[in-house]
């Protein structure tokens, strides 16, 4: 069955939010979504927070996708592409 509904283009300078439905720590944002700046994309992450005042308001995080893991999480790990012997002479101090 082929879906004919277009598919949604993120427009340049503009992002979207949405209540985070897998937060299962403080840590986790309580929202998460996706912008375009200057041709760029990113994800965001944003979380409620209560200033010292009592005033509330979104910190927001903005990462992007390219120092993103292909999973998702965290950056990359740069490829180290030394043999073993190396990697062993270069960490091991006698």
């Amino acid at each position: 069955m082929t879906d004919n509904k277009p598919q949604f283009e993120q427009r340049n300078n503009s992002g979207v939010l949405f209540k985070n439905a897998y937060k299962t720590s403080d840590r986790h944002p309580d929202y998460t979504g996706n912008a375009k700046i200057d041709d760029n994309e990113y994800k965001i992450a944003a979380w409620t927070k209560t200033s010292a005042k009592g005033t509330r308001f979104l910190s927001v995080v903005f990462t992007n996708k390219d120092d993103l893991h292909p999973m998702g999480v965290g950056k990359p790990q740069a490829v180290d592409n030394r043999s073993t012997d190396e990697i062993l002479d270069d960490e091991i101090k006698y």
